[in-house]
């Protein structure tokens, strides 16, 4: 057979890149490698229908590509040359198939590939910018690059970056042409350069040629240096040789591929260029030179003059020369210079004068190929010159009668000595100045650069503006003038105001008053004086006398100077009473009163120097007494009265407030302040504050009460205790009306004498409420009241929280000052009593002995802790009333060494007195209780009290009282606050408010009432169906005065509220039109409901208690929520004896009016003085819930409890027989059952939480006493019962007649008080040990007799349970039993057994075990290996007979195996099959279990010994192993599976 070819030629053939229109040839070499075969080349076109010249064609054509030969011959490891031409005609990747076929007819398929590329460059950046599309997309880029003007001799470059497109290289060449321009077309510019790009090159390009790799980048430099001022053009063209072409009509052939083969250079790239040669640029600074200083003839000067290139190039300059004439006076050095690029240079400029005249010479500068620039200098030439230093000499503002003198200097400025001459004329005219002004010295000689001054002097006579010159005059030279000027005038002072309005002041107030002064010119300093003298003498004596004080009496005013001036005015006298004043007393208004003051009124003059007229102001003031204003607030957050305005009439509209709106004020004309509490909760203690505030040095006393709502009791202990004080006899002085202790006061005259007018103010001011005035004081004295430098205020809050009349034992809790004292009292006893241990020790060591000093300083320091403590116990306000200051009173024994028991109970708080936090508490919340008690026991539901009735006002003091309210009642009230100022009308402040609140509650002390969220609500929680009624009870209070009526209403749903008054509904008629409507939301009454109410209706009397009660039973597992809705209404007071009658249904109540809450307000009762009505109150609402449900326990297990055991463990002792379950009691009521199982499961125990039931006997709780019958437990909520069921296995199972796993199943019954049962099943497996033997049978072969032959077996155990073994001999039908597995039949057995009998021995004792007994674990840790233990059996025959003998495995509890041994005994020693060793080798019977018998070679065994008797290894895993946490199963998881 032959040996079909093998070919050397790819399956894809790659041409690669070639140009449109070009032709790349490929010679391809192809071995054979394998037999000998003829090839044909078929392209993919023709197959399988190939032309009949496919063997004859030489070349085959597949456009683009062109291959030959066609076909060939090779033999083996000969090669041809295959030719593959590639010529595209368009651009892209071309891919032509074709077969070769053998003559063994196989066919191999190729692939022909090729890329036609088209020649194409990128335009990627110009100078360091990148080209972006459309620009960078075009194959052929076009570039127009523009120049900048540049100088002849500069040259500048750009950069273009061109990208080769291609994969394939290409060479390329710059080629640049100029183009003339109209510049360069000039004959002057052909004449100086010749023709451009012939004579000289403008553009050049580098490099200018080279190759461009496949995909290369290159930079080209082209740059621009023009040699003239011209504009110039060019083109420069990047050109590519040897670029293929398509060929034209008539050339070459068409047979295939691209047209044809010619090669031309193509043009790929043009950049236009054009650049201008900009003319060079000079600059000259200055451009103008000006020579300030005045130039002598003669003299030469230099100064500097700068000039710059200012252009990229080279530049000469040459400077204009002229003959040696006039104007030679100025030339430049040097004359002539190039400047390099940029270059700046100095050059020098002489100047040398030749005449007295002014100097102005041009000089041209030529600049090569540049324009000429022009230079000037200007300077003047000048004579003896004299300067005055000064322009003008001012004598400023003088006043007439002063002298001054002002200095003159001036200078010669020239190199010439100067004579002059000084005059003074008025200005505007040639006439001199007369003899007020005068000149020293008026004349002289100045030599050159040198200065000299004059003095003028200026002696004014009256008021003018003086304007003067004066003149210098230089022989020779310029005259100089300079000018003078002055302002002469009077002094002159003015005041701000010419009337100062003191308004209304008060007697013996001072009173600040602030005025301006105003130096009305600029004279330096203008003395001033305020005339007392002159004021005693202007004063009107029948005016109020008064006392002025300045704070500045004379000084000194400078230039337009104003000044503060403070003065001080104290009223000492009211005056005498002008005719109109005593029309006004007659008619009722005293002197000093509101509506007739008294009179102030004086001159002040203030005496100016150099003035000549006086000026000065009047002092008026309106002259009052005493006035009180009242505050609504503390001291502290009232608006406090600033000190400049402490004593006038502005202060009393400091913090006062007038627009208090009608409804608060009510029936009253006009109200000081009003008390209003607004909507407050009731049954809670609220206060407010006022201030009564004087406003004078005049104290004054007070008493106030309440009108209707006040407590009498209150009012007469608390003036009671104000007169037990220390100012109870001022004050009540004060109160009578002052009687003979204030007499020597009153009894003086209002003008020197010696008796007391004492004028009351009206409370009024037109309509508006007046501050309250009273006039007291003394006229015949010079001597004032001295305003204090704070107001001496007081508050009325008291030392006690509250005061309880009538009461058993008055009791005080100490607060403010009082209490932070006694508080750090007790920190102090406190503190003193941690060393009372200490001092008890070292009484004991002083009794024994030891350590007397140590024991002594202990007993220094015990005993100043003791005198501390009591001090600090004897203080008064340790001993307030109702503490006792008894050790056990406060936790310790008189000793200081045993701690008595506090109990907060009523009986200890008698006699104890309760320190801790919450003792605290307690007392202030029963303090509390009982205050608002006392205060209410009229039973008008509302109670108004003060912190004071009566008090004094102290000289410009404040007065704090504080209003306290209680209340018992919802509704609206109003009253009036009785207040009377001795010596003051009397003034009514409206208490007002609205109480909001219900009297009638829920009391939180009810079973199962919870207050917490928005609605109260009693759960029943879970209840048993068809089990017990349950109940609660509902406790009603009652805290007002009033009897009230509840009617009780059970509801399907809420009642509504203000979230949900009302409910949309929307429904659609036939016609598609949707309606909605609004319904107010009217819950149903409650039809299905498992609870029941007792009584319907509830008549509560007034501060009582009643008790509705709700029972709660169901027939079927459902969740209620109900609401318990009750409608409050209040009864007349006179019902209280009939209301167990109401109660009844059918009965009618008196019902009193009640306002609605929600629109009730204060200004209802705005037409009362006093009174208040009630409001209706909220229904009680009470969400009742309960859950109807099953009895059920839930159990720690999910469906049943299973027992695994093992037969072979005792079921009497063993844990495996026993499980423990949990029953738990999730619900909310407590469940009643009894406990009871099947055989063959017992309750063995039971742990139960909950207390013993009742009714259980001996066995439901001791173990030892069990009972069949149930066992019963009662187990409250969120407690548990742990019961222990034991698995008792059959008879036949713990006796071993039954050897088979068997599954027996149970239930556990819960019987419950409602006759529902619960079910858990309960199953059991017993599981019996089995052992598994391999081999069955071991061959020990042929054996010298005294010789031993060892084997192994393995014994493993693949079941659940324990198996306890041991190896026994059973040789019954032994050999029966083999011939039968031998043969295979029954008809043989006497012949078999008679012939087995013959030729084998069954002796027990040639075989021995190690070990013969043993327990091997069963599976339960480990469920897929199952434990094994290995045997060694050991055979030593005692005669040469045939040996054959049965064991069994036999199984405690469990199901025994059986094994056979086999082996023969022999004389011959040739039989030893170990020799010396008596090791087995190649026994056939050898098994991959029997690790204890060794292989077939051991080499050196001879050397190191045998131990045929030694025991083999235990088969044995590596130490590193843990089976059985390997065999544990767990769960696969990201974790398990790392």
């Amino acid at each position: 057979r032959r040996l079909p070819p093998n070919l050397t030629l790819p399956d894809i053939i790659d041409i690669g890149n070639c140009f449109v229109d070009d032709r790349k040839r490929v010679v391809i070499t192809c071995r054979n490698q394998g037999g000998k075969g003829q090839f044909i080349l078929v392209p993919d076109s023709e197959w399988p229908q190939p032309p009949e010249d496919v063997k004859h064609r030489e070349v085959v054509s597949m456009p683009p590509f062109r291959v030959s030969p066609s076909s060939w011959e090779l033999g083996s490891g000969e090669e041809v040359d295959i030719v593959v031409e590639f010529c595209p005609a368009r651009d892209g990747k071309f891919s032509v198939g074709f077969r070769l076929v053998c003559d063994n007819c196989s066919v191999q398929q190729y692939q022909l590939v090729g890329t036609a590329i088209t020649p194409s460059f990128q335009l990627v950046q110009l100078d360091s910018i990148l080209v972006i599309p459309p620009i960078s997309e075009m194959l052929r880029p076009r570039v127009d690059l523009s120049f900048s003007n540049l100088a002849p001799g500069a040259y500048q470059e750009k950069q273009v970056t061109i990208q080769n497109r291609t994969p394939l290289e290409m060479e390329f060449s710059w080629k640049v042409e100029h183009i003339p321009t109209a510049h360069t077309n000039l004959n002057s510019y052909v004449r100086k350069w010749g023709k451009v790009g012939q004579s000289h090159q403008v553009f050049s390009i580098l490099p200018i040629s080279g190759k461009f790799a496949p995909n290369q980048s290159l930079s080209f430099h082209i740059q621009f240096a023009p040699v003239d001022s011209a504009a110039y053009e060019g083109v420069a063209r990047l050109l590519v040789p040897n670029l293929p072409c398509a060929m034209e009509d008539g050339e070459g052939g068409r047979d295939f591929g691209a047209s044809g083969y010619r090669y031309q250079e193509y043009e790929m790239s043009t950049v236009q260029l054009k650049g201008t040669g900009h003319e060079c640029e000079i600059g000259i600074d200055p451009q103008v030179l000006v020579v300030s200083q005045r130039l002598s003839v003669g003299k030469v000067y230099c100064r500097p003059v700068t000039v710059k290139n200012l252009s990229d190039a080279p530049v000469s300059i040459s400077w204009e020369r002229f003959p040696d004439l006039l104007y030679q006076a100025v030339k430049v050095l040097p004359d002539k210079l190039v400047l390099a690029p940029r270059e700046e240079k100095k050059l020098k400029v002489e100047i040398a004068p030749k005449v007295v005249a002014p100097l102005q010479v041009s000089l041209a500068c030529n600049v090569e190929h540049g324009s000429s620039q022009i230079f000037t200098v200007i300077a003047e030439t000048d004579g003896p010159r004299v300067r005055i230093t000064s322009t003008h000499l001012d004598f400023g503002l003088m006043r007439v009668g002063w002298r001054a003198k002002k200095r003159v200097s001036f200078s010669n400025v020239c190199d010439v000595a100067a004579r002059w001459t000084i005059s003074l004329h008025r200005a505007g005219t040639s006439d001199p100045w007369g003899p007020t002004m005068a000149v020293s010295p008026s004349h002289g000689m100045l030599d050159a650069g040198k200065s000299t001054t004059v003095e003028v002097e200026f002696a004014p006579e009256e008021p003018e503006r003086m304007r003067s010159t004066l003149v210098l005059e230089v022989e020779g030279g310029h005259t100089e003038f300079l000018s003078l000027r002055g302002e002469v005038v009077f002094s002159k002072v003015c005041l701000d105001t010419s009337v100062v309005d003191l308004g209304t002041i008060f007697l013996a107030v001072p009173v600040t008053r602030r005025i301006s002064m105003k130096n009305l010119t600029l004279l330096p300093s203008t003395p001033f004086r305020w005339d007392m003298q002159t004021l005693e003498a202007l004063r009107d004596t029948r005016t109020a006398s008064f006392k002025l004080q300045f704070k500045v009496v004379e000084g000194i005013l400078g230039p337009e100077e104003q000044q503060q001036v403070d003065m001080t005015i104290e009223a000492v006298s009211l005056g005498e009473a002008t005719e109109e004043q005593k029309t006004l007393e007659e008619q009722g208004e005293q002197l000093g009163s509101v509506g007739n003051p008294g009179i102030l009124s004086s001159l002040v003059p203030l005496e100016v120097e150099g003035m000549p007229d006086l000026t000065g102001f009047e002092l008026r003031a309106r002259v009052m007494g005493l006035a009180v204003t009242y505050h609504l607030g503390t001291m502290e957050s009232i608006e406090q009265v600033p000190e400049a305005l402490r004593g006038t009439p502005e202060a009393l509209k400091v913090g006062v407030r007038r627009d208090w709106p009608t409804e608060l004020v009510g029936v009253e004309a006009s109200v000081p302040i009003v008390l209003n509490f607004g909507e407050r909760r009731m049954v809670e203690k609220h206060s407010l504050t006022f201030v009564i505030r004087n406003h004078t040095g005049i104290e004054a006393a007070f008493n106030l009460h309440a009108e209707e709502f006040g407590v009498p009791e209150h009012e007469i202990e608390m003036i009671a205790r104000a007169d037990a004080g220390d100012e109870g006899r001022v004050t009540r002085d004060l109160l009578l009306g002052f009687p003979s202790s204030a007499s020597s006061t009153s009894d003086r005259l209002r003008r020197g004498g010696h008796t007391t007018k004492i004028r009351f103010a009206d409370s009024t001011m037109g309509r508006e409420a007046q501050p309250q005035t009273q006039s007291l004081a003394s006229e015949g004295t010079s001597a004032s009241l001295k305003l204090p430098s704070a107001p001496r205020s007081r508050k009325h809050t008291g030392t006690i929280a509250s005061i309880r009349m009538g009461a058993t034992m008055q009791r005080a809790v100490s607060t403010g000052a009082a209490g932070r004292s006694l508080t750090q009292a007790e920190i102090a006893i406190r503190k003193n009593r941690v060393n009372a241990p200490y001092v008890k020790d070292a009484e004991k060591q002083l009794g024994a002995g030891l350590r007397k000093g140590h024991a002594s300083v202990q007993l220094l320091q015990s005993s100043k802790v003791q005198e501390e403590n009591s001090r600090l116990r004897s203080t008064a306000l340790w001993c307030l009333p109702g503490d006792h200051s008894s050790i056990a009173s406060r936790g310790r024994s008189r000793t200081g060494q045993l701690a008595s028991r506090l109990i907060l109970s009523d009986d200890h708080e008698g006699v104890e007195r309760f320190r801790s936090l919450h003792g605290q508490k307690l007392l202030n919340q029963r303090n509390a209780a009982q205050e608002a008690f006392r205060m209410l026991e009229g039973g008008k539901g509302i109670a108004i009290t003060c912190s004071t009735y009566a008090g004094r006002i102290q000289p410009w003091g404040e007065e704090e009282v504080r209003v306290d309210l209680f209340s018992d009642v919802c509704g609206i009230f109003r009253d009036r606050l009785v207040v009377e100022v001795i010596g003051l009308p009397v003034v009514h402040i409206p208490v007002l408010g609205k109480l909001v609140g219900s009297p009638v509650g829920m009391e939180g002390g009810s079973l199962g009432l919870n207050l917490l969220g928005e609605v109260p609500s009693i759960d029943f929680g879970d209840i048993l169906i068809n089990g017990q009624s349950q109940t609660r009870s509902l406790r009603v209070s009652n805290a007002s005065p009033w009897p009230v009526l509840v009617d009780w209403q059970l509801l399907e749903s809420a009642p509504p509220n203000e979230e949900n008054l009302i409910q949309l509904s929307s429904s659609v008629s036939e016609d598609g039109e949707v309606c909605y409507q609004l319904l107010a939301v009217e819950p149903p009454e409650a039809r299905s409901t498992p609870f029941s109410l007792a009584p319907r209706r509830l008549a509560i009397p007034g501060h009582s208690t009643k008790t509705v009660d709700i029972a709660c039973q169901w027939q079927k597992p459902q969740h209620h929520d109900n609401f318990l809705v009750g409608a409050v209404s209040f009864l007349s007071k006179d019902m209280e004896d009939s209301l167990a009658e109401l109660e009844e249904e059918g009965a009618e109540p008196r019902l009193e009016e009640l306002r609605d809450r929600e629109t009730a307000s204060v200004a209802d009762l705005k037409e009362r003085a006093t009174g208040m009505e009630l409001t209706d109150v909220e229904q009680l609402v009470v969400a009742l819930r309960c859950e109807v449900t099953n009895a059920r326990l839930e159990a720690d297990c999910h469906k049943h409890l299973k027992w695994i055991c093992s037969s072979s463990n005792d079921w009497r002792s063993h844990p495996s027989y026993v499980k423990e379950l949990v029953l738990s009691n999730r619900g909310r009521c407590n469940q009643t059952f009894a406990l009871k199982t099947s055989s063959p499961f017992s309750i063995d125990s039971t742990v139960c939480t909950a207390p013993v039931h009742p009714m259980a006997r001996a066995g439901d709780n001791d173990p030892s006493a069990a009972s069949s019958k149930p066992q019963l437990f009662i187990l409250p909520p969120k407690d548990n019962l742990v019961v222990r069921v034991r698995f008792t296995p059959p008879s036949r199972h713990r006796a071993g007649r039954l050897v088979d796993d068997q599954v027996l199943f149970g239930e556990l019954v819960m019987l419950f008080s409602n006759e529902e049962v619960q079910r858990i099943e309960l199953e059991a497996q017993i599981k019996h040990p089995q052992l598994d033997i391999l081999p069955e049978e071991l061959n020990f072969q042929t054996l010298h007799v005294e010789s031993t032959a060892v084997l192994t077996l393995a014994l493993a155990n693949p079941t659940y349970a324990d198996a306890h073994w041991k190896i026994a001999h059973a040789p019954k039908l032994l050999t029966m039993t083999s011939a039968l597995n031998a043969e295979g039949s029954a008809s043989n057995i006497k012949a078999l057994t008679a012939r087995t009998m013959e030729t084998t021995v069954d002796d027990a004792e040639v075989f021995s075990f190690e070990p013969q007994a043993g327990v091997i674990r069963g599976n339960l840790l480990r469920p897929t290996i199952p434990e094994s233990v290995i045997v060694t059996v050991r055979f030593n025959p005692r005669k040469n007979v045939d040996y054959r003998s049965r064991f069994k495995v036999e199984i405690e509890g469990g199901r025994g195996a059986y094994f056979t041994l086999l082996g023969s005994g022999s004389y011959d020693e040739s039989k030893e099959p170990g020799g010396a060793t008596g090791i087995i080798r190649d026994h056939p019977g050898f098994h991959p279990l029997m690790t204890g018998v060794r292989g077939p070679i051991v080499p050196g065994e001879q050397q190191q010994g045998g131990r045929p008797l030694a025991a083999p290894p235990p088969m044995s895993l590596p130490s590193w192993y843990n089976m059985d946490q390997s065999m544990q199963p767990q769960h696969l998881t990201k974790h398990t599976l790392r």
